[in-house]
């Protein structure tokens, strides 16, 4: 059976090899995409639970109920700002569902602190394939992108 994983974020997906930090573009954590936000709120992209949030609240951990582990990172060095412009919604340990708000950030307070406002999504789960990424196109947030 097939498992999606619905995009957390409105904007462009490109592939995860074309993101500018190559810890992430090297696969270092594993597969994924990258969305060029066209917003300022992350959704939950599956029904699961928060595994954790960083201090600097840039990237959360998330475990779907089909058992994927993924890691949303939003911007490039934004741990940086030490959680300026950022604030959640969620707190670990909680159990979200699809479309739940997650997590919202100033796009323009990280562009002009020097840094990208890229929204990271990676796949932590070993032993997994990602058969299908959709990539190269504008999506809404809630739409699928990634299909296990």
């Amino acid at each position: 059976m097939a498992k999606f994983v619905y995009a957390p974020i409105s904007g462009e997906v490109k592939d995860i090899v074309e993101c500018s930090d190559t810890v992430f573009s090297e696969k270092m954590l594993g597969d994924g995409v990258i969305i060029i936000p066209s917003e300022e709120v992350l959704y939950s992209p599956f029904d699961g639970k928060i595994e954790s949030i960083t201090d600097s609240m840039h990237a959360i951990t998330l475990k779907s109920d089909d058992g994927l582990d993924f890691l949303i990172h939003t911007g490039i060095d934004t741990v940086e700002l030490r959680g300026k412009g950022f604030k959640t919604f969620v707190k670990n340990g909680q159990l979200i569902k699809k479309g739940d708000k997650i997590l919202s950030f100033d796009r323009k307070l990280i562009k002009e602190n020097g840094y990208e406002d890229t929204v990271i999504l990676v796949s932590l789960t070993k032993n997994t394939r990602i058969n299908q990424k959709r990539i190269n196109q504008n999506v809404h947030f809630g739409d699928p992108i990634l299909m296990f």
